[in-house]
């Protein structure tokens, strides 16, 4: 004996909120599917990064962003469920001079604040190949909050060294993604 069950919506029996639903396809959707899904990078070289200054890194291009949450104008991803995210950033921080001695820091804040989503590398006497620095971890984020990448890089050889961090149209030198997890 088989049974049908013809249904597109169910709901929460106290107020009527959507639980559950099913598309034409039957694909079945909850409403944490709402995960926030993106990753962004930074299109081009970015010039000019001012020595001992961290710096809000322009990320413009979108490789995928599944709610619409991150903003190319002011570098912001600002997710509108509440709860806790996954976040990784990378820069890559253009080739210094050959025995150069830097160091470099990958940061993303919060609202404006260094939350101790950070990693740091210090480069002595450096091959002048570009260097790659990630960090990653979990944020508690209430539905407001926003989060940008940042970075920092110091050299203490060359004092007069233009900074720059490396960014392409087709690849992830440098980048910031991250999806809710709870």
């Amino acid at each position: 004996m088989s049974s049908i069950l013809k249904v597109s919506e169910i709901q929460d029996p106290t107020n009527g909120n959507s639980a559950l639903t099913v598309d034409s396809s039957g694909k079945v959707k909850t409403p944490s599917d709402n995960k926030g899904l993106f990753m962004v990078g930074l299109n081009s070289i970015m010039t000019g990064i001012p020595r001992n200054v961290l710096t809000v890194v322009q990320l413009t291009r979108e490789d995928f962003d599944k709610d619409n949450y991150f903003d190319t104008s002011n570098y912001r991803y600002t997710p509108t469920v509440a709860g806790t995210y996954f976040f990784q950033g990378q820069i890559t921080f253009q080739s210094v001079g050959a025995g150069d001695n830097i160091y470099a820091q990958t940061t993303i804040y919060k609202n404006g604040t260094n939350v101790g989503v950070t990693s740091v590398i210090a480069i002595q006497q450096g091959s002048g190949n570009d260097t790659s620095v990630l960090c990653n971890g979990y944020i508690d984020m209430n539905g407001t909050d926003y989060v940008d990448l940042r970075g920092y890089i110091y050299n203490y050889t060359d004092a007069a060294s233009t900074n720059k961090f490396t960014g392409a149209s087709t690849n992830n030198m440098t980048y910031l993604s991250g999806y809710r997890v709870l």
